[in-house]
C-alpha cells in the first residue's frame, strides 16, 4: 500500500518539478529578450521590433545592394562591414527560433549555392566570424576570402544564413526564404509598365477627341489610316479601296469602344466624382475609368513601389506570420523597413490596440497616485501655516 501511495506522489512531484523549470526557464527568456531589446533598439534605425500575440520579431534592414556588378566605395564597405557584425551578434545573442531572409530560392541558387557547397565554405566561414568576434568589422576588407568591394558579396545575408544554420549549435534555428520568385515579380513590373502605356495612350486619345478633329489630323494615332493615296491611285481596284474603308471604320470602332470602356467623355467625369463622394456605388464602367484615370497618371517610380515594394512587402508579411516560433529575425533591404513596419501594425492592428488600452489602464491608477499625492502635499504645507 504504501508502495502504491508513493507512485502518484513521485508524479506529481515530477510534473511540478518538469512544470517549474520550464517556467523557469520561459522567465529567464524573457529576462534576456528584454536586455536584448535595450541593447540593439535603443536610438537604433536599423532594427524595428514587431509583434502580435504569438510572435516577436526583430527585423533588421540590410545594405545588400540589388545590383550584383557593382563596385563599392571605401565608405560603403565600412557600413557593409559594421552591418555585418551587428546582424551575427543579434541573430547570436537573441537565439531566435526562426531567422526570415528577403529572398527567393533562385537568388539563393544564383547568390549562394556555389559558395555553400565550395570545400573551403565552413573555414572560410569560421574565419569571418572568429574576425567578427573581435569587434574588429572593418577587418573583413583585408580578408582574402570575401570581397566586399563587390556588391555580389552578399555577405550580410550570407554570415545571417551561416549563423543562423550552422553557427547556433546546439540548437540551430529554421531559415525561411520569405520573398517570392523574382521572375514573377520582374513579370509584374513590366506587365504593369506595359499597362501604363495603354492608360496612358488612351488618355491621349481621349484628350484628342476632345480637343477636334484639327488636332487628332495633325498627331495620327495607330488607329488614324490615311488612304488618301491609295484612293487616288487609279491602278488600285475597286474592291480593295473599299477593304481599305471598311478596315479603317472597324478600326475607329475598335478605338470607341476602348475610349467608352477605359477612359469616358470628360463630361462624365463631374457625375462619377459626385457619385464618389456621396458614396454612391459606381456602375462597372465608371469603376473602370476612375481607376484608369488614377493609374494614366503614374510614374515607372510608383509602379516600382507597387510591385517591388508594396508586393514584396506583402509576402514577407504572409511569411512572418505563417513561419513557426516566437521570436524570429528578419533580414529586409533598409530602403522597406519602415513601410513593412507600417504593413505589419495595420495587420496586426488588434493586438496594438489592446497594448495601448493596457498602457492606458496603468497610466490611471498612476496619475490617480500622483494627484493623491499632490494634494497630501498640500494639506501638510496647510497644516504648516495655521
Amino acid at each position: 500500500m504504501a508502495y502504491l501511495a508513493g507512485i502518484p506522489t513521485v508524479i506529481a512531484y515530477v510534473g511540478y518539478s518538469l512544470y517549474f523549470k520550464s517556467r523557469q526557464m520561459e522567465d529567464e527568456r524573457k529576462d534576456q529578450l528584454l536586455r536584448m531589446e535595450e541593447k540593439y533598439l535603443t536610438d537604433n534605425e536599423k532594427v524595428v521590433k514587431l509583434e502580435n500575440f504569438k510572435k516577436k520579431i526583430f527585423a533588421v534592414g540590410v545594405e545588400d545592394q540589388l545590383s550584383g556588378s557593382k563596385v563599392l566605395s571605401e565608405d560603403e564597405q565600412n557600413v557593409m562591414a559594421e552591418s555585418t557584425m551587428f546582424i551575427r551578434n543579434l541573430i547570436k545573442e537573441v537565439k531566435p527560433e526562426v531567422v526570415v531572409l528577403e529572398m527567393c530560392n533562385e537568388r539563393y541558387e544564383h547568390w549562394f549555392f556555389d559558395a555553400i557547397s565550395h570545400p573551403n565554405y565552413d573555414h572560410t566561414l569560421m574565419d569571418v566570424h572568429r574576425i567578427l568576434d573581435t569587434g574588429k568589422a572593418l577587418d573583413l576588407k583585408g580578408y582574402k576570402g570575401l570581397d566586399l568591394s563587390k556588391s555580389s558579396s552578399h555577405v550580410e545575408f550570407l554570415v545571417g544564413l551561416d549563423q543562423c544554420s550552422y553557427r547556433n549549435m546546439p540548437a540551430p534555428c529554421q531559415t525561411v526564404f520569405g520573398d517570392r520568385s523574382i521572375k514573377i515579380t520582374n513579370k509584374r513590373y513590366k506587365s504593369k509598365l506595359k499597362m501604363l502605356e495603354v492608360y496612358k495612350e488612351t488618355l491621349n486619345q481621349q484628350e484628342k477627341a476632345a480637343g477636334g478633329d484639327k488636332e487628332s489630323k495633325k498627331n495620327p494615332s495607330i488607329f488614324d489610316l490615311d488612304s488618301t493615296q491609295s484612293d487616288q491611285n487609279e491602278s488600285v481596284q475597286k474592291d480593295v479601296t473599299e477593304q481599305i474603308l471598311k478596315l479603317r471604320s472597324a478600326m475607329r470602332d475598335i478605338q470607341n469602344q476602348v475610349v467608352e470602356q477605359i477612359m469616358p467623355e470628360k463630361k462624365e467625369e463631374p457625375r462619377v466624382q459626385k457619385a464618389a463622394k456621396e458614396g454612391d456605388n459606381l456602375t462597372p464602367m465608371e469603376d473602370i475609368a476612375a481607376r484608369a484615370r488614377v493609374e494614366a497618371v503614374k510614374s515607372a517610380d510608383q509602379i516600382y513601389e507597387e510591385v517591388v515594394i508594396d508586393e514584396i512587402n506583402e509576402e514577407l508579411l504572409k511569411s512572418a506570420q505563417k513561419c513557426d516560433g516566437d521570436v524570429v529575425v528578419m533580414l529586409i533591404r533598409q530602403e522597406r523597413l519602415k513601410s513593412f513596419e507600417k504593413l505589419w501594425r495595420q495587420a496586426n492592428l488588434d493586438y496594438y490596440q489592446t497594448q495601448d488600452n493596457r498602457r492606458k489602464q496603468i497610466a490611471v491608477p498612476e496619475g490617480k497616485r500622483i494627484m493623491e499625492q499632490i494634494m497630501e502635499e498640500k494639506r501638510h504645507v496647510a497644516k504648516k501655516v495655521v
